[in-house]
């Protein structure tokens, strides 16, 4: 995998972290008589509120007991996987136990599988986790988010075109948001299908607009060489905020790139008047080289080694 795969391939974890933890979707009797079933009412509640150390606690108790359900097994189980990035081996191994349980009681339950399947992509085991999300969509109660778990999973082992696939089902069929359209770009651009991938990301600007989407366009023209297109697009994001000095500096490697050498140093220079970091004077001074400027490209590498010492 090299560098750009790599950049490409932990957009796409990022781009799937917000969307796979989304909470089970189960439903309680609202006339529920019983003590548990009130309950797990609430945690579902905390769980939607994004108070998820609340859910789980209540949802410890209810499955301390023999008599848990498979709701709450699986509910208690995404809550240890909704911080991925702080989440421990004993919560991992906790969670397993926790699926075990759903499935020795429903073995029909998809959202049980979903949730092993995204404990194997946390753990490295793609193959493991591509046989679970499958299973989670055949049985008779799927869940399908799987789709997303194993579209993760193919992009981690390579299988790009299988990937794209399962994202445009759930994209289409189940969850048109922009999230899902940026998920898609991503794939896309993992298979060098750049124009799909912007027409992609166009449609996720549509549906809302950020700064990110903005940057995987302007990567998707720098991979055909189409460098001013790039700087157009960065020229729309700095209209919105002008005092975005990582638009201003890569619209200029965008002209640079482009030969506009003029343009590009005068973009560096509001990035650094803006943000004067070392990796910005660096730059510049590389197309002051370019120009046949040595005395300004000395000064803002001396400007540089300034700002890189500053920072130890």
């Amino acid at each position: 995998m090299n560098a750009r795969q790599r950049k490409l391939q932990n957009t796409l974890f990022f781009s799937l972290a917000a969307l796979v933890l989304t909470a089970p979707t189960t439903f309680v009797p609202a006339d529920a008589a019983n003590q548990d079933e009130l309950l797990f009412k609430r945690a579902q509640q905390l769980t939607n509120q994004k108070h998820i150390a609340e859910a789980q606690k209540i949802l410890v108790k209810l499955c301390n007991g023999s008599k848990a359900s498979v709701q709450a097994l699986c509910l208690l189980t995404w809550t240890y996987l909704a911080e991925e990035s702080t989440i421990t081996d004993e919560h991992v191994a906790e969670c397993e136990k926790l699926t075990k349980r759903a499935l020795k009681l429903d073995p029909e339950w998809g959202n049980a599988y979903k949730l092993q399947a995204q404990i194997y992509n946390l753990q490295g085991k793609h193959e493991q986790a591509i046989a679970y999300s499958t299973k989670a969509l055949s049985v008779k109660n799927p869940d399908p988010k799987a789709y997303l778990q194993r579209c993760l999973a193919y992009e981690a082992v390579g299988k790009h075109k299988e990937a794209l696939s399962d994202i445009t089902i759930y994209s289409d069929k189940y969850a048109p948001e922009a999230e899902m359209l940026e998920l898609k770009g991503s794939v896309l651009v993992n298979l060098n299908r750049y124009d799909d991938a912007i027409a992609a990301y166009r449609a996720a600007l549509k549906k809302q607009f950020k700064d990110w989407t903005i940057y995987r366009i302007v990567d998707c023209f720098e991979q055909q060489h189409q460098y001013d297109k790039a700087a157009e697009e960065l020229t729309h994001l700095i209209k919105i905020n002008a005092l975005d000095s990582e638009a201003y500096q890569t619209r200029g490697r965008m002209l640079g790139l482009a030969k506009h050498y003029k343009e590009a140093i005068d973009d560096y220079t509001k990035a650094i008047k803006l943000e004067p970091t070392a990796r910005f004077y660096k730059e510049r001074a590389a197309l002051y080289k370019l120009t046949g400027k040595p005395k300004e490209a000395a000064e803002d590498l001396k400007k540089a080694t300034i700002e890189d010492k500053a920072h130890y």
